[in-house]
């Protein structure tokens, strides 16, 4: 079968891969198998992708700011797969801010347009740089860094799918939190994970976003006067808090995939 694969890579190892394959085919109907009864009529074979609908290439996206478009191939599956940007380095102590949350859905396509938004890798800790304010808010929802102490990291932005036409959100990646001042103070992974706070205070790390309640949609909390941001996402993270030397690390933003079943807010 012939398949189409477009791949959408984005800077600072963030992506957003979408793979496109023909509709499987229908299991023939055999009425041997079948219990003895009247003729049923049979049902309508699903009509097949037209030639060229799913026609091998490959298109790169890079980050650039901005919504770009994709077209789902009428008649074929579409698989797609994304990662969140992850969060910025912490303070002079800390490792690093959390990575990118992971997300994967299929559709099929109809020939709908697609918005996809890749989320962007946002700066961490500015050695001996107390200028106010720091950096952000970050594309995708990356929570603002905070303003004094070297400003530690700020938030991820997540990477997103959703239908130009309505707004319905197919799937969201979410982004890192941001890194805090001390070792203990990673920023908590994309999908929700929580920030670390510095010991004795681990209550200062930001939490991490779910798919039903968060920061608010879309956006992590910025990292105030010394706290990191929190990654944006279905829902963003929270910030981190304390003062300097305690500056917690930021929470994750959630991913998301959209059943049609499914009730999200």
């Amino acid at each position: 079968r012939k398949m189409l694969r477009t791949v959408l890579a984005v800077a600072l190892a963030v992506c957003l891969v979408l793979s496109v394959s023909a509709t499987p085919p229908q299991t023939p109907w055999n009425p041997e198998a079948e219990p003895k009864k009247p003729a049923a009529p049979k049902p309508a074979a699903a009509a097949p992708p037209k030639p060229g609908d799913c026609v091998p290439g490959k298109k790169v996206y890079t980050f650039s700011g901005k919504i770009e478009k994709f077209t789902a191939p009428k008649g074929c599956i579409v698989t797609i797969k994304a990662w969140g940007a992850g969060g910025g380095n912490g303070g002079q102590f800390a490792p690093g801010g959390g990575g990118g949350g992971f997300a994967k859905a299929n559709i099929v396509g109809i020939g709908q347009t697609l918005n996809v938004l890749v989320g962007e890798g946002p700066v961490g800790h500015i050695e001996n740089d107390n200028a106010w304010p720091g950096q952000g808010p970050f594309f995708g929802g990356g929570g603002h860094q905070g303003n004094f102490c070297g400003h530690n990291g700020g938030g991820g932005g997540r990477s997103e799918v959703t239908l130009a036409v309505g707004g319905r959100v197919l799937l969201v990646a979410g982004g890192g939190g941001g890194g805090g001042c001390c070792k203990e103070a990673l920023g908590g992974v994309g999908g929700g994970g929580d920030g670390g706070g510095c010991e004795p205070q681990a209550s200062l790390g930001g939490r991490g976003a779910n798919q039903m309640s968060g920061h608010k949609r879309n956006e992590g909390a910025s990292g105030g006067d010394t706290g990191a941001g929190g990654g944006g996402g279905y829902y963003g993270g929270f910030a981190g808090n304390g003062h300097c030397q305690y500056g917690g690390g930021g929470g994750g933003g959630s991913s998301y995939f959209h059943h049609p079943q499914a009730h999200h807010p």
